[in-house]
């Protein structure tokens, strides 16, 4: 698992999907996990729109 605050560009996204065993977490996703199981609302970060 490889987890950032940021985003992912195309070329990380094909070469996690070339392995099979790498799931990559951007900013949203953490955002999301954030809410979800813990109750936090993080402060939002600018991401460009996914690809």
């Amino acid at each position: 698992m490889l987890v950032t605050a940021s985003w992912f560009g195309a070329s990380s996204h094909a070469f996690a999907t070339r392995s099979g065993r790498i799931d990559l977490v951007d900013g949203r996703a953490v955002k999301a996990l954030l809410r979800e199981h813990l109750g936090i609302e993080a402060l939002p970060v600018r991401m460009p729109p996914r690809t």
